[in-house]
């Protein structure tokens, strides 16, 4: 009687660390997310992220006053609106990635959908925001100078 309850015993457990090991067998093998950025880095992705959906939705002027300081002073409202409807590119902003390059400035990169290029978005931290860096370039591809 006691070697029958035994071996019921060592069947359920053998039957449950076979269900155990099929479970966690087949779990993904996918690499950890990555940690969450500092919230510094964060406001700058999500200034740039503003400024892209202002852009896609044809709000120019909430995406122009995201522009730093020194950006709008060369250049008008009506000239990036101009430049804005013609040149229309589209990222991947769900994989936006930050990097920080001096206690001033950080680099916001996003993929962009119909090409494997991406672009490097320059960003200034001033007077406590960020704002998007457009010294050449169009409104979705703006250059600017590390």
């Amino acid at each position: 009687m006691i070697a029958g309850a035994w071996c019921t015993r060592l069947a359920a457990a053998t039957i449950l660390a076979a269900a155990l090991f099929t479970v966690v067998g087949c779990q993904s093998r996918t690499a950890p997310p990555p940690p969450p950025l500092p919230v510094d880095l964060q406001a700058a992705r999500d200034t740039v992220l503003e400024y892209l959906t202002a852009l896609y939705q044809n709000d120019y002027p909430p995406a122009y006053g995201l522009l730093s300081p020194d950006s709008r002073a060369r250049l008008a409202l009506e000239e990036f609106v101009e430049a804005a409807r013609v040149g229309q590119i589209e990222y991947q902003v769900h994989r936006a990635t930050v990097e920080r390059l001096d206690e001033r400035r950080a680099l916001v990169t996003i993929p962009q959908v119909e090409d494997p290029a991406e672009h490097g978005f320059g960003m200034l931290e001033q007077d406590g925001r960020w704002w998007v860096i457009l010294h050449g370039g169009g409104p979705f591809a703006p250059e600017w100078k590390p």
